[in-house]
């Protein structure tokens, strides 16, 4: 006969996890949404380590469900840090947020016993599935403190169990004890492309096979699991990309941690798909795999690809690092104005890809070596000259009045405003400096427009790759300082490299 005892170590954890909960919610500003991602994420984990005590208890489900909860508050916090510093891999946070929505929503019919929670966790849940935003995420944090949770101040006794273990009786076979049940092992994976680590999304050339890389931690081999499998689900179909799947075995894996393999994708995408998104699924399996146990994954638990083709997606400008960067600032575009209309957007990609062949142009023939330029008679003529030579052509305009100044040049509703740096180099301060103009030209026309920097200043140093040079910047807004618009604006700054040296004046 099994039965309930007090414990007062479970009852004063459960109420300390609680407070510290409250706490994090209610001193929640998006100023400090990083922070407040690693103590979620650390409140997560206290929650998951209690459950270890409450096997066989009712409780047992609406702490594993609050603990999922509280992970995916942790990531779109994750979300919200990156996306306020203009960090590229912002959307990986959201899209696994989204997709752990989802697998709490399946399993909180197991909180049945407990309806306040339920109904608490299905609305949460509800809220954080729509299309979140800035202004509206600080209530879903918020929120979070008002999910009720059951008292836990009791643990399963047998007050028979010391009776029968002192006269080596064992376990009750009508009332077995429940066993410790297997905690998922963690490990962690970090994958490289070409030596490169990956970065979200992968713009990769399609028909190309790639070196593909893993490094691999184990926090610890489960017993009786002495080999790790990794593998990869996808909506794809299986024909049309190859990836390796990855084996390691506990005895390996003290003198092995890298991994080796290949990718490559058949398929070029089209131009204004989705990511293609490889799932990556760990498990441990047995010896003659009879049993398996599934992992929880850290790091790159998910793969998303941009597969680049001639055919299908136009951004082969000759220069290899340029079509890597291009569709990460057209995906980031994209992103950030859903709204947009789709011939705008491509629109955008066809300037900023001539843009980008005129300015590897510039660094390869070396145009403006050691010249001191007129910016509007010599730059801006150079520019117009050679983009409309491009398929551009004639719709190319330049000196049109709007907003009471006049734009250096336009592509159809594309405004490119053009500067000259002769004192700044710093790729940082040049983008803050000169992001302000081009939006403000294009406050009543679409919210994109593109900032063409030619920097003349001393190069001391060799100039950096051209992929450097190439990035999507928010400009701030008045009367949005301290908040995000429902539409912001969006700038792509390009550096061009002028006044360059020959290759041989940096030799000693």
């Amino acid at each position: 006969m099994r039965s309930r005892i007090f414990d007062q170590d479970l009852l004063k954890n459960g109420m300390r996890l609680r407070k510290r909960l409250l706490a994090v919610v209610q001193n929640f500003e998006f100023s400090n949404a990083e922070q407040v991602s690693e103590e979620l994420f650390n409140i997560e984990a206290s929650y998951r380590t209690m459950t270890l005590e409450m096997q066989g208890l009712r409780e047992l489900a609406a702490v594993e469900r609050m603990a999922d909860a509280l992970q995916i508050a942790a990531f779109l916090c994750k979300w919200i840090g990156r996306r306020l510093e203009a960090t590229p891999d912002a959307q990986h946070f959201f899209t696994a947020a989204k997709d752990r929505t989802l697998l709490l929503q399946e399993s909180l019919k197991t909180l049945e016993d407990f309806p306040s929670t339920y109904q608490a966790l299905e609305k949460w849940v509800r809220d954080a599935q729509k299309n979140i935003d800035v202004l509206s995420f600080g209530s879903l944090i918020h929120a979070l403190g008002c999910i009720p949770l059951p008292i836990f101040y009791a643990k399963h006794h047998d007050p028979r169990q010391e009776f029968r273990n002192n006269f080596g009786l064992g376990v009750n076979d009508d009332n077995p004890s429940p066993q410790k049940p297997i905690t998922p092992p963690v490990i962690k994976l970090l994958f490289s492309l070409n030596g490169l680590l990956w970065t979200t999304p992968q713009a990769i050339q399609s028909d190309v096979q790639y070196d593909l890389q893993v490094d691999v931690t184990v926090s610890q081999w489960p017993s009786d699991f002495p080999i790790l499998e990794i593998d990869y689900i996808s909506t794809m179909d299986r024909s049309a990309y190859s990836a390796t799947p990855f084996v390691l075995s506990e005895k390996e894996s003290i003198e092995q941690t890298q991994l080796k393999g290949h990718l490559i994708f058949k398929t070029p995408q089209s131009l204004l798909s989705e990511p293609a998104t490889l799932k990556v699924r760990g498990r441990f399996v047995s010896e003659g795999h009879s049993k398996t146990l599934s992992t929880v994954i850290l790091g790159h638990h998910e793969l998303c690809v941009r597969a680049l083709g001639r055919e299908s997606y136009p951004i082969l400008t000759t220069y290899p690092m340029m079509d890597i960067q291009i569709p990460k600032v057209f995906q980031e575009a994209q992103q950030a104005l859903p709204d947009l209309n789709p011939e705008v957007l491509n629109d955008f990609l066809r300037c900023l890809i001539r843009l980008a062949q005129y300015a590897g142009m510039v660094g390869d023939c070396g145009v403006f070596k050691g010249k001191k330029i007129n910016e509007p008679r010599d730059f801006q003529k150079h520019l117009l000259q050679a983009l409309r030579m491009t398929d551009l052509g004639s719709e190319v305009k330049e000196g049109e009045r709007i907003t009471g100044g006049f734009l250096d040049l336009r592509y159809r509703n594309i405004v490119i405003e053009l500067k000259v740096s002769r004192t700044e180099k710093e790729r940082e301060k040049i983008r803050k400096e000169y992001i302000e103009q081009p939006s403000q030209y294009a406050m009543t026309s679409i919210p994109i427009s593109i900032a063409c920097i030619l920097d003349m200043t001393e190069k001391i140093r060799p100039p950096s790759n051209i992929a450097n040079n190439i990035t999507l910047e928010t400009p701030t807004l008045h009367g949005f300082e301290e908040a995000e618009p429902p539409y912001p604006s969006k700038v792509a700054v390009l550096i061009i490299d002028g006044n360059l040296k020959s290759p041989s004046d940096y030799s000693n």
